[in-house]
């Protein structure tokens, strides 16, 4: 089991990433499984995608498949934390979509909520982002309708928004930079169906399934930090 003192950008990440590449069959796969609808559309549909109306249907495509990822994730994330060996995909998978109704409504109020901050100001939508970084993990992991989910959140990352706001830095950064690096090789002559396949899988693959990997973490460790509970007590939602 982990053992969690405090919260930081470096634990979180630490533990995210060695959880994600030593599971990464079944953390793989589960992540390619939930992305599928979202890269077809993007591979099959490139001129569509590109207009406004499509850029709206795109993301909306996204969120379903990054919620589901983010959902099935989380409890992978803390079986493996538990220390059971051979988490069973389809068992993972399957307890996510029992709770995707649910936890899509969550991501879009959530969505909604941060496109309501960053239109005042931006500041205000990073802030009320790092307040619900683990409402779809707790909600997962701990049941319950969208406003507890979203309490349950925001009194997690109370105090610990600074630790979090790194590890959304160090998540994005270099992510936004490759998909730069990747549209500027394309329109510099790059064959665009192998660049559209490589910004799949390295912005929405790897990526999506490093980052619902590093929020089902910090909600484990936010929960041993904050509730003093151990990772058998997280992993309650199993039993």
């Amino acid at each position: 089991m982990r053992e969690v003192e405090s919260i930081s950008a470096g634990s979180v990440l630490g533990a995210g990433f060695s959880i994600y590449f030593r599971n990464l069959p079944m953390l793989g796969l589960l992540t390619a499984i939930g992305f599928a609808p979202y890269g077809a559309y993007r591979l099959w549909w490139p001129l569509q995608s590109a207009t406004f109306t499509g850029f709206i249907f795109g993301v909306f495509v996204f969120s379903i498949c990054a919620t589901l990822v983010e959902g099935g994730v989380a409890y992978g994330v803390v079986a493996s934390l538990r220390g059971t060996r051979d988490v069973d995909l389809w068992k993972v998978f399957g307890r996510s979509l029992r709770v995707l109704p649910r936890i899509i409504l969550l991501s879009i109020v959530v969505e909604l909520l941060v496109l309501l901050g960053l239109v005042f100001l931006i500041v205000p939508g990073i802030i009320v982002a790092l307040m619900l970084f683990v409402a779809v993990p707790a909600s997962v992991m701990e049941g319950g309708g969208i406003g507890k989910a979203l309490k349950r959140s925001r009194d997690l990352t109370e105090g610990h928004k600074g630790s979090l706001f790194a590890v959304v830095v160090v998540l994005t950064v270099p992510i936004v930079v490759l998909s730069s690096l990747l549209d500027a090789a394309v329109a510099l002559g790059f064959e665009p169906l192998f660049g559209h396949i490589l910004d799949l899988v390295i912005t929405d693959l790897l990526y999506g399934g490093i980052w619902a990997t590093c929020a089902a973490v910090a909600y484990h460790d936010l929960r041993v930090l904050n509730d003093g509970v151990d990772t058998e007590d997280v992993a309650a939602a199993f039993d």
